[in-house]
């Protein structure tokens, strides 16, 4: 084992100094930017530049400690980034880890004697310990009191991911500008922890910890009186490099709950938060959710009195469906011809590249999941040298199950945001943390042309552009064609939740097994996945899924599509056999045939057994039969499903809420009348949250989407006589 201090010795796993360190003249390099190892020891030596703070301008704050620089302050930068012209500098007791026996400092000379005397001063400190270290490589003592405690029993230790509940505190959105290169350097320490301790379970679980949970307790939303939120987001960087754990974690559960913040607003301030979230998300690029958020009549349900209604839509599984459990495989589950070799790499290549991608430039205003981590935080990594591309092959790891399997537990929990529904009833979301959600959207994108495939020609919620507005499109057609024949919309109860995962794994295997590695590793068939459900007073209730997939996680579509698509297929088949010119359209859950009003029953028939197979279930009371012409004849037991207008494959016009129903006044209104008619009603709502200090330049914005943004699609509807 050589001296450490030798150029191009390598330091701990993670950590090269080999790259050419030094010039032919024994003179250090000043070469491409790269991150700062908190051990000099385990690094190659830089170049420093020694440089005063400026009189004028506003003054550079330091990365390490995020004070700012007086003038006339010396302030020490890499060479690099001084020739970059960029704003990276540190106080002289702020060096990461301290100096290297060989950096050089450019400007030192020039500095005053003071200066030069405090640099010397730690030079020598340092020397004196590395000849210590010479001597007792393997059992040097501590050089600071964080050093020593971080020998001792590691406060990780004693925490679970279940304790992720106990989080009550939201967490800021964006980072604030002054602390975002401190927190960037906070972040790749816990990213090169994570790497130096794989191929050990324990550690480096509990380092995937220390990465998962550090947003929650540095940013969490609550803080001291009198601090900024700048300041409090500094000053718990600091408690956090001092392994101050226990205080953040006190500040991060102790504050007020999110839930109770919500349920206690008046319904002035509820107008209020809403018109500030519409502008926020208007300024973030996001019109369609504005436009969404415009529409949001109901908040969402957090009364423990529907706790009931609620589990019931997650059903228990069948006894013995899965057949004996199989021991989990520590590490993830056994290898797979697709994820290794060179085509396996390929795939992790562009995996990689997809949640690059997703970091620079992050869906922002998301919800954050249970461990309150938000897309927003991780666009810090920027800041980096190559902290982007380090995280991004973690989150890779993640997705991909090479990880603990505590690890993967963790990240499988997810907080269920239960949606209002407009005619009753709820709908269940399950937000998991971002970085399974980063992960499975890295999957989902890259396999999307094999999961089209396996999908099948009729279900056009899986890679088909725009395919909602097609299926309308063609529906329409068919309807102007054909106007005897009916279009017949089927509603499965819970579907996402209640599909059968040993059937699903089966399909997916059979149609798509590009997808069994994903599948297996956060669906497994030996174990139960909890979810947290929070009430109004603020109690995490869990709820318990033992069948489909999550409605919300980015694999749920895919797979629910591949796991029907024969079903689908063999009904389709059977009730052609009796109307040749059957057509079916499926767009994710949503399932509408055309056909003849003469074979409806069977074709219901067909349809729900085919369905059972899956372990899905057919809801005859949400079934509806839509006639073009209302005077066409449906069977007697058809006759109370027959309905005026129709909602065609949950088009995005409709789900946001924004109805195209014919004003009731009129018997037939003209197509342009039907068309206007939503956006006037639409309109309005702007205008009334303009009191609430809604930004009247904003409201077009919404409009706008609403209007042309979205598939230009109305509800299928036919004259009728008036009401």
């Amino acid at each position: 084992m050589g001296n450490p201090h030798t150029p191009g010795a390598r330091g701990p796993e993670g950590v090269d100094a080999g790259p050419a360190p030094m010039d032919e003249d024994g003179r250090a390099q000043s070469g491409t930017k790269r991150g700062l190892p908190r051990d000099p020891r385990v690094r190659a030596p830089y170049r420093w530049r020694l440089v005063p703070q400026r009189g004028k301008g506003k003054p550079a704050a330091c990365r390490r400690c995020v004070a700012t620089f007086e003038q006339g302050e010396a302030r020490l930068t890499l060479e690099s980034d001084f020739r970059a012209n960029a704003s990276r500098y540190y106080h002289v007791c702020c060096v990461p880890g301290g100096f290297h026996p060989c950096d050089v400092i450019e400007g030192l000379h020039d500095a005053p004697p003071a200066v030069q005397q405090e640099i010397r001063a730690l030079r020598a400190e340092e020397a004196e310990a590395d000849e210590e270290d010479i001597t007792l490589p393997l059992a040097r003592a501590p050089r600071t009191v964080v050093e020593a405690g971080a020998r001792a029993l590691d406060w990780w230790e004693s925490m679970s991911w279940d304790n992720a509940r106990h989080l009550r505190c939201g967490t800021l959105i964006d980072v604030p500008r002054a602390v975002r290169a401190a927190f960037a350097d906070l972040k790749l320490d816990l990213v090169a922890a994570v790497e130096e301790t794989r191929g050990d379970p324990v550690p480096n679980e509990v380092a995937w910890m220390r990465l998962s949970f550090i947003d929650a307790l540095v940013l969490n939303s609550s803080r001291s009186p009198g601090e900024s939120q700048a300041q409090s987001v500094a000053r718990r960087i600091m408690q956090a490099r001092d392994g101050e754990w226990p205080a953040l974690w006190r500040e991060a559960t102790e504050g007020r709950d999110r839930a109770g913040v919500s349920a206690s607003r008046t319904p002035k301030e509820a107008e209020a938060a809403l018109a500030a979230r519409i502008e926020d998300l208007a300024h973030a690029g996001q019109a369609r959710r504005a436009a969404r958020a415009v529409a949001l009549t109901k908040p969402a349900i957090t009364d423990k009195g529907r706790l009931d209604e609620l589990k019931a839509l997650f059903p228990s599984a069948p006894a013995g469906a899965d057949g004996p459990a199989e021991p989990p495989c520590e590490g993830g589950p056994p290898p797979d011809g697709y994820w290794t070799g060179v085509d396996g790499a390929a795939r992790r290549t562009l995996m990689k590249a997809h949640v690059v991608r997703s970091i620079r430039r992050p869906a922002r205003r998301t919800a954050p999941g249970p461990m309150g981590s938000r897309p927003e935080h991780w666009e810090v990594l920027t800041a980096t040298h190559d902290g982007v591309e380090r995280f991004a092959s973690l989150v890779v790891d993640l997705a991909l199950g090479q990880v603990p399997r505590g690890v993967v537990r963790g990240h499988s929990r997810g907080e269920v945001i239960a949606i209002a529904k407009d005619k009753g009833g709820m709908r269940p979301l399950v937000m998991h943390s971002i970085l399974r959600r980063m992960g499975l959207a890295a999957v989902t994108r890259i396999t999307q042309a094999q999961a089209k495939v396996a999908a099948g020609v009729h279900q056009l919620g899986i890679g088909t552009p725009d395919g909602c507005a097609k299926a309308y499109h063609a529906l329409g057609s068919l309807s102007r064609t054909a106007p005897g024949r009916v279009i017949l919309a089927l509603d499965v109860e819970a579907a996402h939740q209640s599909l059968d995962r040993a059937f699903m794994r089966a399909e997916v295997h059979d149609l798509c097994p590009v997808l069994d590695v994903p599948l297996a590793v956060w669906y497994p068939s030996d174990e139960d996945t909890i979810h947290w459900w929070r009430t109004t007073s603020g109690e995490v209730v869990n709820i318990k899924a033992q069948r489909g997939v999550d409605q919300g996680c980015p694999l749920a579509s895919p797979v629910f599509g591949i796991a029907t698509a024969r079903p689908a297929d063999r009904a389709l088949r059977a009730i052609q056999a009796k109307d040749p010119r059957a057509s079916l359209f499926q767009y994710a859950d949503d399932t509408q045939f055309h056909l003849d009003p003469d074979h409806l029953q069977g074709a219901y028939e067909c349809v729900g057994a085919e369905w059972a197979t899956a372990g899905l279930s057919l809801h005859r009371g949400k079934t509806k039969v839509w006639t073009p012409d209302p005077e066409t004849l449906l069977p007697l037991l058809w006759e109370d499903r027959r309905v005026s207008s129709l909602r065609c494959l949950g088009a995005d016009f409709v789900e946001d809420g924004i109805t195209a129903t014919p004003p009731c006044h009129q018997a037939a209104p003209t197509e342009v009348q039907s068309a206007s008619a939503p956006l006037v009603r639409f309109a309005e709502r702007p205008v009334q949250l303009q009191s609430s200090r809604l930004p009247r330049q904003l409201s077009p914005a919404p409009r706008r989407y609403a209007a042309v943004g979205g598939p230009p699609h109305n509800p299928l509807s036919c004259a009728g006589p008036p009401a």
